[in-house]
């Protein structure tokens, strides 16, 4: 009887944390771009190069996590909530140019992902981080069009396999309206958007959480911790 009542008691506060989850929503806030130089304190990690003076691109995401329309959540409810978990999904694309000048999908590469963070306080001030890694940027920054403005971004927020809120940018102009972003990027030749087509190339790797840089022990406090990313 008593493992009985301990499993209900989980179940029933499983079950509340994901109908909560269902009522809450992230709103995007502001994005930008940056460029951060390795620490002279980062510890030694595998795939980073060591050099303090390697500079990593950056994209920083401000969010703030707020009661969804329609959520029936009581007043007394409203200090105490939290997200269990919530997902960062990245698609970046470094944009090339053909031999005319001209932006190209066929000599762009897309890079993706998803980072998820865990236990998200109501209220505004979270911080989402995506990190470029040097190398592959040193690769394409030669074929990069607009000196160094090729670099589209585009980052969707989900809560409970829903997108709530999405974000692009190209070089450092940032927006959080879909009208605005179409007219960020060149025109494809095919119809799909670049972060979607498939004469785009994917590349595995390039993108890194911060849990994967030498900025994952600093500014702890500045960020919700990271449950997974892939």
């Amino acid at each position: 009887m008593r493992f009985l009542m301990i499993a209900l008691m989980l179940a029933a506060v499983t079950g509340w944390a994901q109908n909560l989850d269902d009522q809450l929503s992230i709103n995007i806030t502001d994005m930008k771009m940056s460029k951060s130089k390795t620490p002279n304190s980062a510890p030694a990690m595998a795939g980073v190069a060591p050099d303090t003076k390697t500079e990593f691109l950056r994209v920083d995401v401000e969010y703030e996590v707020v009661i969804a329309k329609g959520a029936k959540i009581r007043a007394d409810q409203q200090d105490d909530l939290w997200l269990s978990e919530c997902v960062f999904a990245w698609r970046v694309v470094l944009c090339g140019e053909n031999e005319r000048g001209d932006a190209s999908e066929r000599k762009s590469t897309r890079l993706a992902k998803a980072v998820t963070y865990g236990n998200v306080e109501i209220g505004p001030g979270h911080r989402a981080v995506i990190f470029i890694e040097p190398r592959i940027y040193d690769r394409f920054k030669d074929r990069l069009i607009d000196h160094g403005k090729g670099i589209f971004v585009e980052v969707s927020a989900s809560v409970g396999g829903k997108t709530r809120a999405k974000g692009w940018m190209r070089g450092t102009k940032a927006t959080i309206r879909m009208s605005e972003a179409r007219k960020f990027f060149p025109r494809t030749r095919s119809k799909q958007t670049w972060f979607s087509s498939e004469d785009v190339s994917e590349s595995s790797f390039g993108l890194l959480s911060k849990a994967e840089t030498p900025w994952r022990d600093s500014s702890l406090g500045a960020f919700e911790y990271i449950v997974n990313y892939e």
